[in-house]
């Protein structure tokens, strides 16, 4: 049973002549009903921090943003919240870092070493190092032109990019700066949609047939019908793809063992606007004509979040972690909470359509046909850096080493963000 210290003190002469105050401490057992309270209170206080309602999570915002806390604003969250900081469980703390900038974390890991611990696991120095590089004011890229009148686009994380158009496919190695491989089998076709995936480059075109690449050699590997009109979107799921088609509300999942259709999923009655996977494949996110966005789970083929926030259609969505970053023609780029389904960040600044955006960490890169793009820190609201880059990006993908932004002009610029 817990036990509560009471203190009584007392003065006593000392052999000296001189007096002296003397602490005598006692203590009493903790009644049940007072464990009980605590017990409660501590439940309520971790619950409300998780859900990121509490005055609590505002205290801990406001007070480690701030250039002048210390162990006084430590104290005054114990005495105000009846919560001690430093015991916090770590999940707790996972949870406050899940949503709190770079240099948020970074003061919470003076707190104790617990705090210290929890903020090395979520890769603190990597992401101060981010922060510290994309808001420099020099922030110049490498520039690549491709002289291709592409259509669409693709990129992956190894550094290659894969341009599409009518009549053509092509995939460029960015380590190279060069053409790696042309697809000519692909002269016969008007490319709608590709994507990488470990393996494969697909390809979706105006027939409806999603077409397998070797993007090493730009051999065929198979082609398959899927679509009896224009096979517009697809994404990489956990062993399948997720397809769409111009002009249909559905989603096809496909396996990759054999490309067959695995599932339909259907009742998103506003249209299909763009696809995206979260959760490492085993969520497929569907955006709509009318704003709303729509989070399935893959294996159950069930709808299980619907995300509400954006006035128009939704353009592109991307996500990292438990976070999801949707841009729209509202103007506005969303970041959502996957586990609860808020918006937990707004980003206003552009002046026309947002076109492309990429999630990674505690940043937001997005780009409009304002002819911009915007760096975002999405956990305290603040744009980082403006780049004027002349036209529309149409492709943004961006991971610890690389932002990469593939232009319409047909330039692909690339920024090298691992400091070497």
């Amino acid at each position: 049973m817990a036990k509560e210290s009471l203190s009584l003190e007392k003065t006593r002469r000392t052999p000296s002549g001189k007096f002296s105050k003397v602490v005598f401490c006692c203590a009493r057992p903790q009644t049940a009903v007072e464990q009980a309270e605590e017990e409660a209170i501590k439940t309520m206080e971790a619950e409300a921090i998780v859900s990121g309602r509490s005055s609590i999570f505002s205290d801990f915002s406001s007070i480690f943003n701030s250039s002048t806390w210390g162990l006084r604003s430590i104290r005054s969250i114990r005495l105000r919240h009846r919560v001690n900081p430093w015991h916090l469980p770590p999940s707790i703390i996972d949870q406050i870092f899940s949503i709190s900038s770079a240099r948020t974390i970074a003061a919470c890991a003076c707190v104790c070493s617990t705090w210290q611990k929890s903020a090395n696991g979520v890769g603190i120095r990597d992401a101060v190092r981010l922060e510290r590089i994309l808001s420099a004011e020099d922030l110049e890229p490498t520039v690549l032109s491709t002289n291709e009148k592409f259509t669409r686009t693709s990129g992956r994380r190894a550094g290659l990019v894969a341009l599409a158009g009518k009549g053509f496919l092509s995939i460029w190695d960015l380590e190279e700066s060069d053409l790696a491989v042309r697809c000519h089998e692909a002269e016969e076709l008007s490319i709608r949609a590709l994507i990488f995936t470990q393996d494969l480059l697909l390809t979706g075109d105006d027939d409806g047939n999603l077409c397998g690449w070797d993007h090493r050699s730009g051999e065929l590997k198979f082609k398959t019908p899927v679509y009896d009109k224009t096979l517009s979107a697809i994404v990489d799921l956990n062993g399948s793809v997720g397809t769409t088609g111009s002009g249909t509300s559905e989603v096809k999942i496909l396996r990759k063992s054999d490309w067959g259709c695995e599932k339909v999923l259907k009742g998103h009655k506003d249209g299909v606007s763009c696809l995206g996977s979260a959760c490492d494949g085993a969520r497929i996110v569907f955006g709509c004509f009318v704003g709303s966005i729509r989070v399935w789970d893959v294996e159950l083929g069930e709808c299980i979040l619907t995300l509400r926030g954006h006035q128009k259609a939704v353009s592109c969505v991307d996500s990292f972690g438990g976070f999801l970053a949707s841009g729209s023609n509202d103007l506005t780029v969303r970041v959502w909470d996957l586990a609860t389904g808020e918006c937990v960040s707004v980003l206003e600044g552009h002046v026309h359509w947002v076109r492309a955006v990429a999630l990674h960490r505690g940043f937001v890169v997005s780009g409009s046909q304002d002819k911009t793009v915007r760096v975002w820190n999405f956990k305290t609201g603040d744009c980082l850096s403006s780049i004027s880059v002349g036209s529309l990006a149409k492709l943004i993908r961006m991971d610890d080493e690389r932002l990469l932004v593939v232009m319409s002009d047909s330039r692909i610029l690339g920024w090298k963000l691992d400091g070497k």
